[in-house]
């Protein structure tokens, strides 16, 4: 059987990673100077896939947008549901318009794999449902997949003592098997393919084979993967120490690769910058400034005798004089910080918020037209939603 069929959920609204995704859907957010959803198409792409449909929901008309102006070389379809009612429903509505077999992939996730040989080897094995499985933990908890004489058996919240039986992780990329599986979605009620639907294919005997992966792979979710998949794109794809046309990099600065410099930058005397730091377009750090371990977007200014380390920045954002940013500290769009500011770790503040000077922050700041409740629940406890 052939596998030319992929669907691809990209609806979520990102909230671990807000402010960037209060103005840009998760799946735009750039990777090193690409999207997520690139990476995604790509992987998809090597595995032959000509066909994509697009789950959207929070901000889709940005990631339609996104698919119709570029060319991507492969069919595109957007499906935004009316009522959300889990990811296996989802499925049950497409059903009409999926192939025998397809398959299913989140629009955050990043993978080092040869997705094509294992969609060959479920084909091979005339799989109903196949699974790529993790031995590392699992870090949305959503359930350890407990396997016993290589035979999927069940999905449990905690890992129990026992000899015999193996616990791995679900990396959310699925091969289905349209005939054997639609069947088990219900109509009426809230139904996930994780859990709910590969439950009930245990129950209803189907025929479950799995795949281990050991290479790299990050669900985007929180701010810390969100870095780390930038550092590892980093290091492993392409040029350490890449310095785009037209950038300004005084004699008396220093740069520690890996680092990635777009275009038209300029970097001032006395600079430290690296190892890990990602640099957009346009950007401008002053003289003295220490970055590290940092990305940054573009049209970005940050002025002089600034320290920062693991923040993420979006684009044009200015951070004035003498200011420091703590660990895993959240810029969103158009964020204006001023002289001698002081941002503790994992705060969070913008997009479009001004700080005046010397002001000190220990908690999110969002802009108007959120609702308390939100607000509340990213202020109750921060670094927990790293």
């Amino acid at each position: 059987m052939t596998v030319k069929q992929a669907v691809v959920f990209t609806g979520g609204v990102g909230a671990k990673l807000r402010p960037l995704t209060l103005t840009t859907p998760k799946p735009l957010l750039p990777l090193l100077n690409k999207p997520i959803l690139d990476y995604v198409i790509h992987l998809l792409k090597s595995a032959f896939i000509s066909e994509i449909i697009f789950v959207t929901d929070y901000l889709s008309d940005r990631i339609e947008s996104y698919l119709n102006v570029n060319d991507f070389g492969i069919s595109i379809k957007v499906h935004t549901p009316k009522h959300y009612q889990g990811s296996a429903r989802m499925l049950l509505e497409l059903s009409p318009q999926l192939d025998p077999h397809f398959l299913v992939i989140p629009g955050d996730c990043i993978v080092d794999i040869n997705l094509n040989e294992i969609v060959a080897c479920f084909s091979e094995q005339k799989s109903d449902l196949g699974l790529i499985v993790r031995k590392q933990k699992d870090p949305l908890q959503k359930g350890w997949l407990c396997v016993q004489s290589d035979t999927l058996i069940d999905i449990v919240s905690k890992k129990s003592a026992g000899s015999k039986i193996d616990f791995f992780s679900d990396a959310w990329i699925y091969f289905m098997k349209k005939a054997a599986l639609m069947p088990l979605i219900p109509k009426d009620r809230y139904f996930d393919i994780h859990i709910d639907l590969i439950l009930s294919s245990i129950k209803n005997k189907l025929k479950i084979d799995m795949t281990l992966m050991k290479q790299y792979w990050s669900i985007l979710g929180r701010i810390p993967p969100y870095l780390d998949t930038n550092f590892w794109i980093l290091k492993n794809i392409g040029n350490q120490s890449y310095i785009g046309a037209h950038t300004q990099i005084s004699a008396r600065a220093k740069l520690t690769p890996p680092f990635f410099i777009e275009e038209g930058c300029v970097i001032e005397d006395g600079v430290k910058l690296g190892p890990n730091v990602i640099l957009g377009k346009n950007s401008i750090i002053k003289e003295n400034s220490d970055i590290a371990q940092s990305v940054i977007d573009h049209d970005v200014t940050i002025g002089s005798d600034n320290y920062i380390r693991k923040a993420v920045i979006a684009g044009n954002c200015a951070i004035g004089n003498i200011c420091k940013l703590g660990r895993f500290v959240v810029l969103g769009e158009n964020t204006m910080i001023k002289d001698g500011c002081e941002l503790k770790d994992a705060v969070r503040v913008g997009p479009q918020i001004t700080l005046e000077p010397g002001t000190i922050v220990s908690d999110f700041i969002f802009p108007e037209g959120l609702s308390v409740d939100t607000v509340s629940l990213f202020c109750k406890d921060s670094m927990s939603l790293l």
